[in-house]
This record gives structure tokens, sequence and C-alpha cells, in this order.
């Protein structure tokens, strides 16, 4: 029992940390969190970039191959071809992996078949350059995830002699 001159005992006010330590760790382990999704997310878009760029680097290497052949005569053929046309250039099909991309192939031919001589001649060797530019380009262009790739090629022909056949010195 109380008697008339006690005084109620006041307790202290809580000092706990417990709460916000808890508030503290929360916080941090949502940022800690954030921070791996959003490495996730990027490492998942370099990853799509990176192949893109690989199907496109693919395809301009196709177009190359193909154009290649167009502007190389068989060995004991006659007179080197003119560069191809474009709709021929545009009518090469790729390959079952490769498809998708837009593809592009341009050549240049020197001299031009209708110069005359339409040949550079060296040191007793008739030569016919070609330039072969091809350009891939897989997604749409302005995306996050579209790559272009372009490729560049010279073939150089020539005969020795003037009944000799064209092909490789």
């Amino acid at each position: 029992m109380r008697t008339k001159h006690e005084t109620p005992t006041r307790h202290a006010p809580a000092r706990g940390i417990a709460l916000p330590a808890v508030v503290f760790v929360m916080t941090v382990m949502s940022a800690l969190l954030a921070a791996g999704l959003a490495m996730l997310t990027q490492s998942e878009h370099g990853q799509s970039l990176q192949l893109n760029s690989a199907r496109a680097m693919a395809a301009a290497q196709a177009a190359l191959d193909w154009g290649m052949a167009k502007v190389s005569p068989p060995s004991g053929t006659g007179e080197p071809p003119d560069c191809f046309g474009s709709a021929e250039a545009g009518s090469f099909a790729l390959p079952a992996p490769l498809t998708g991309p837009t593809v592009s192939l341009s050549c240049e031919r020197s001299p031009a078949s209708t110069a005359t001589p339409a040949f550079h001649e060296d040191d007793g060797y008739k030569l016919v350059m070609y330039k072969l530019t091809a350009k891939a380009t897989v997604g749409t262009v302005g995306s996050a995830d579209a790559a272009e790739r372009t490729a560049e090629a010279r073939v150089v022909v020539c005969r020795t002699g003037s009944a000799g056949a064209y092909g490789a010195c």
C-alpha cells in the first residue's frame, strides 16, 4: 500500500535501438536488391546487343562472300564481269540462322568496264579491281537492341600478257 507521502515511480522513456536498426537494414537491403536488378537488366540488354551485332557481322560477311564469288571469274574464262546490279545483289538469300537482317551490297569496279582500256596495267599484268561494301542491320534502327555492321572487301583479278585468262596472279 501506498502511504500518503510516497511519490509514484516514474519509468524512463524506452531507448531501444531495435526499430531504427531494422528500418536501416531494410533500407540497405532494398537498395542492394534494386541495384542487383538494374545490373541484371543491363547485362541481359548487353547480351542481346552482342548477339545482334554478331548476327549483323555474319550477314555482312555472307553478302561479301556472295559478291566476291560474283566478281571473281573462274580461271580460264573471258573478261572480268561488270559489277552486279542492285536487283541481282538483293536476290541472294541468307541461310537459316541469318534470316532477318536487312543487307545491302554495293560494288565499284575500277576501271569501269566501259573505259578504254578496261583494265589497269602494271608490269605486264592487266588488273581489274573491285571494291565491295556490305551493310547489315539487325533489329529496328533506333531501338536499344539494333545493331548495324559494315564490311568491306577489295578483289583484284588479273591476267598476264594479252592472251592469258583472268584469275588470281
